[in-house]
């Protein structure tokens, strides 16, 4: 690369020019020219071979593609139960004891959150469950932050995690089967929903009425709050 301001002539006779680009001139000497000839464009055969190695790999992915999802699923079983075997030591969780359907209970002695034990400053307030044939209704009342909604949640999450085959955080626990976890929470209230706050409370409840079965649980919290 040369500027156009130096004399040809004091180039050496080898030098083949080639093009110029705004101040400078490009060039060839006789050695280049050999080196193209005897090697070649490196650059583009790497990159020629970079492509068909990458298709290949392609093929043979998409060859293989069922063994591949098969494995990646059983590997992300592997993890989520090994994290929940790694939480379960951590932190004390117990094994509960699964009941038939028909026993309709959930018995847990001194139930944590398992989130919400690891937020607040001081020790978590432990607490009992008691659903059975004879208490299928629990009615929680208290003051304002004192943990209903937490407690609410609490109960819905531990029988969750008995269901998916992990260990709970309480002290002990029997939880029937479940066939489902239905919810009514505090809704964010916004006008894009044409009900009034009290409306749309209770149509979500009607909703869960209609789909309960005797097997179901049910969480309620603040229900009619809007009016």
């Amino acid at each position: 690369m040369l500027s156009h301001d130096i004399d040809n002539r004091l180039l050496p006779e080898d030098f083949q020019s080639l093009f110029d680009e705004r101040e400078n001139r490009y060039f060839k000497s006789a050695e280049m020219n050999e080196l193209d000839a005897t090697h070649g464009d490196y650059d583009s055969l790497i990159k020629d071979l970079e492509q068909e190695i990458l298709v290949e790999l392609e093929d043979d992915i998409l060859q293989r593609d069922t063994e591949i999802r098969e494995t990646f699923d059983a590997l992300a079983d592997l993890d989520c139960i090994m994290s929940l075997a790694e939480i379960a030591v951590e932190n004390g969780y117990i094994r509960p004891i699964v009941m038939p359907a028909h026993m309709n209970c959930i018995r847990i002695k001194n139930g944590r959150h398992p989130l919400q034990e690891h937020l607040v400053d001081q020790e978590f307030v432990k607490n009992d469950t008691g659903i059975d044939q004879d208490s299928r209704v629990n009615i929680i009342t208290g003051p304002n932050f004192s943990g209903k909604s937490c407690y609410a949640r609490q109960v819905g999450i531990l029988a969750y995690m008995a269901h998916i085959g992990s260990f709970i955080p309480c002290e002990s626990a029997e939880i029937s089967l479940i066939d489902r976890i239905l919810c009514q929470f505090s809704a964010i209230e916004t006008c894009e929903v044409p009900q009034s706050s009290f409306q749309h409370d209770l149509t979500r409840v009607g909703r869960m009425l209609r789909t309960a079965t005797p097997s179901s649980l049910l969480l309620m919290d603040e229900f009619g709050k809007g009016t």
